[in-house]
């Protein structure tokens, strides 16, 4: 009978599966032969819903090209200081409040509804009166440019626990089920194991973690890139993947988990590593439609990194400097990692994108297609129509394809027979390539997030 890679506990026909990589942050590996359910309710509690809140606004905008399942639904944020007035939903800023209504004072009959999204409050109305026209059926645009916050976590010793968890469960599963090297359940790999146990059952603080964890190793991403391409699985856009190495030399094991491909977290297995020498690989598709690799045992391995200032157990006595330079460069990563999401959904997500634009036509009377794509332009820059200069180019570059095409200026009130009369596809092709000339002169939107590093036991 199996037992609990951590905990010991005996696992049966009664223990729930688990995902090896939190599903929050789009994990695939799943497995009922790794962890116990009380160990697993336990570290749930403790660590594995910390990823997501970490990579919030990263999830936000990949949200259109995630399963539906893995979607991280609507995230409160703060506007004007007035905290939860709006959410991010599906990567895009809306009110908080979807619909509001109106009734009439003597009949209580709802007589309008005014909302964001058209679809719903046609939905609405035909519940509520199945056979009668709305009197009044408003439709609000979307917003431009807001200023947004949302505290998030940038890194913190649970934060690492949750991935070193992660990782020890992903090789574990995977081995159990392709076959291959066993080394998760090692004698030389039981302390890194009492440790996460100890951590997540509450008879340890987070900062005995400092034993394993090298933090962020972004100086090692591009060896570990190249190592990633040794597994013979197709490589995709934001997906996780998983290294584990030892190097007998040194006697080290590391393990290494690069999360969405650009977040490389360190940890250090064990010291007391006699046998040979190997390297693993593993990979989880993050995209809709991705699957997670099998796992590829190769021969000898190298060290993976070397305690760094990229992590939530700095030491009590690093000097503050440390700590802001540290956050800058995490933050520098992620926002480029935010822009990265938000182009890719931009060139990608036909369905999300069409949709989008043919809302911006929804209950206004003077609008053009040349308009709604220009419109979707600035929201994915970011940027309101009252702000001159990049209101012109905009205009400048949509003006620019629809000479090339010959096409004439549509009229200003013509939508939705220009929409009727279009093909998805064709509307798709027309703003992406409105898209690559705003991309060749602005280069990619721009995302500024401030975050901060909370250390161990804080």
């Amino acid at each position: 009978m199996e037992q609990c890679l951590f905990s010991g506990q005996q696992i049966d026909r009664t223990t729930l599966v688990e995902h090896a990589i939190p599903a929050s942050i789009c994990g695939r590996i799943t497995s009922r032969t790794v962890t116990s359910s009380d160990f697993n309710s336990k570290a749930g509690n403790l660590c594995d819903g910390l990823p997501k809140d970490c990579y919030a606004f990263f999830l936000q905008a990949l949200s259109p090209a995630l399963s539906s399942n893995h979607r991280p639904g609507t995230m409160e944020i703060e506007y004007s200081g007035k905290k939860g007035k709006f959410v991010i939903r599906d990567g895009l800023f809306d009110a908080k409040q979807e619909v509001t209504s109106e009734r009439d004072a003597d009949t209580n009959q709802l007589t309008s509804l005014s909302g964001p999204n058209p679809q719903r409050l046609e939905q609405i109305w035909n519940q509520v009166h199945p056979n009668n026209k709305p009197a009044t059926f408003e439709w609000i645009p979307p917003r431009d440019r807001i200023e947004v916050r949302r505290k998030l976590p940038l890194l913190k010793a649970e934060i690492e626990l949750a991935f070193l968890k992660s990782s020890l469960c992903s090789f574990d599963a995977l081995i159990q089920r392709y076959g291959g090297m066993m080394f998760t359940r090692f004698d030389e790999l039981k302390i890194v194991r009492d440790v996460v146990t100890k951590i997540i059952l509450g008879q340890e603080d987070s900062v005995y973690l400092y034993r394993h964890s090298l933090g962020l190793q972004y100086a090692r991403l591009p060896f570990l890139n190249e190592v990633r391409t040794r597994l013979p699985f197709p490589k995709t856009p934001f997906e996780h993947y998983l290294v584990a190495s030892a190097e007998p030399g040194s006697a080290v094991l590391d393990i290494a988990f690069v999360a969405f491909s650009f977040d490389p977290y360190v940890f250090r297995a064990s010291t007391a590593w006699k046998r040979d020498g190997f390297t693993a690989v593993i990979a989880n598709g993050v995209l809709a439609g991705m699957h997670p690799s099998g796992i590829g045992f190769y021969a000898g391995g190298q060290t993976l990194g070397k305690p760094g200032m990229y992590s939530g157990l700095i030491s009590s006595d690093a000097d503050s400097r440390e700590h802001v330079e540290a956050a800058k460069i995490i933050s520098q990563n992620r926002s480029m990692a935010i822009s990265d999401a938000i182009v890719y959904v931009e060139r990608n997500c036909t369905e999300h994108i069409v949709t989008g634009i043919k809302s911006f036509g929804v209950g206004q009377t003077s609008l053009n297609f040349k308009q709604a794509i220009k419109g979707r332009l600035r929201r994915v820059y970011g940027r309101p129509d009252t702000e001159i200069i990049w209101s012109s180019e905009f205009d400048r570059i949509c003006d620019a394809i629809w000479t090339k095409h010959s096409w004439s200026e549509d009229p200003v009130n013509n939508f939705r027979s220009q929409v009727r009369e279009t093909s998805d596809l064709k509307i798709f092709d027309l703003y992406r390539e409105c898209l690559e000339a705003a991309i060749s002169a602005f280069g990619l939107p721009q995302v500024s997030n401030s975050y901060g590093i909370s250390k161990a036991g804080k």
